[in-house]
């Protein structure tokens, strides 16, 4: 009789043993489920698409659009060249030459520009290696239109230059290419109307 009754209550307590661990067991596998493993890396939400305001750059803000004025065939013409943007006019001057001496001899030995400076009256003075008169070598018709179109290419973008004086290698010279006189004002130049300047198209 004691035995049986001993026996019934190992069974009880088997049986509730077994119960709980079964509970336990749940809760662990459940509570598991729903966390990720730490080594597993959960992917990173997906950004929203960029507006066109967001991509684009902005270099277009650092640029100033120019007319930039070459010698053609046809006579002396421009072109709209976007050049960074100066707070200082001698600094806009410099990067509207380097453009300018590009585009005068692209292909060929491209004369160097050694300096520009700027006087009290708004003069700006520009000088440019010996490579400059190579370039313009040839009939006064070349001479004059290179001549006028670098005097266009500062009065025309920069509203404070009064005056432009062309130096060769850092000294004053009578004459470019032997047919135009440089011992002076410029100014002439971009106000003679002997050759219009045409739009490149």
């Amino acid at each position: 009789m004691k035995s049986n009754r001993l026996l019934i209550a190992g069974s009880v307590i088997a049986a509730a043993a077994l119960f709980a661990g079964a509970g336990w067991f749940a809760y662990v596998y459940t509570e598991s489920s729903d966390t990720a493993p730490a080594s597993v890396s959960q992917p990173a939400p997906l950004s929203p698409p960029k507006t066109d305001a967001q991509s684009s750059t902005p270099h277009s803000e650092n640029l100033h659009v120019i007319k930039l004025f070459q010698p053609s065939a046809q006579g002396v013409v421009f072109m709209e060249i976007g050049v960074q943007r100066e707070q200082l006019a001698v600094r806009l001057a410099e990067s509207i030459m380097t453009e300018f001496l590009k585009q005068l001899t692209a292909g060929t030995d491209t004369p160097k520009l050694l300096g520009v400076y700027r006087d009290r009256n708004n003069i700006l003075y520009v000088d440019i290696s010996n490579a400059l008169r190579t370039a313009a070598a040839g009939d006064a018709r070349r001479e004059h239109d290179i001549l006028k179109s670098l005097a266009l290419s500062l009065t025309a973008n920069i509203s404070a230059v009064k005056d432009v004086r062309l130096l060769i290698d850092g000294k004053e010279s009578s004459t470019l290419a032997g047919h135009i006189s440089i011992a002076g004002s410029l100014r002439s130049l971009v106000q003679d109307t002997s050759t219009e300047a045409g739009r490149i198209k």
